[in-house]
């Protein structure tokens, strides 16, 4: 009678534990945003920067965050890494980690919109969350 009684109240400790570890992993949250595309147009040969921002918007420290930009034209060379990990980017909660990349639109580019996807991911084994986004750009002639 005794065991039975013990083993009732570890699985009940270990289903309480384990409400608890998704209960802290909620606590994590980061937000990502395209804060400055400079100049907002431009033209074949010319450079331009991309401002990304990820902004820890939980109460707990987000873990193996990583952001990739996913689809791009070649007609616009990236010269950053298209993939940047941080490993624990954020010092407390609120705080901003800005990225900046630098592009390039090459002669053989056509004017138009070029659209360009990007993916957030974050958390651990027991959470993880994925973000999809996108931003253009426009090349004028």
């Amino acid at each position: 009678m005794k065991k039975l009684i013990f083993g009732i109240i570890g699985v009940l400790l270990l289903l309480f534990m384990g409400s608890n570890v998704s209960a802290l992993n909620e606590g994590r949250c980061v937000d990502v945003q395209v804060t400055d595309i400079t100049p907002s147009s431009v033209e074949i040969g010319d450079e331009l920067t991309v401002g990304i921002q990820l902004d820890n918007c939980g109460d707990e420290l987000p873990e193996n965050v990583h952001f990739e930009i996913t689809r791009f034209s070649d007609d616009i060379i990236i010269k950053e890494p298209l993939i940047v990990e941080f490993d624990k980017p954020f010092g407390y909660s609120n705080s901003k980690r800005f990225n900046i990349y630098h592009l390039y639109v090459t002669n053989k580019a056509t004017p138009g919109e070029y659209v360009f996807e990007y993916e957030l991911t974050y958390g651990d084994d027991n959470s993880y969350a994925l973000k999809e986004g996108d931003f253009s750009i426009t090349v004028t002639s």
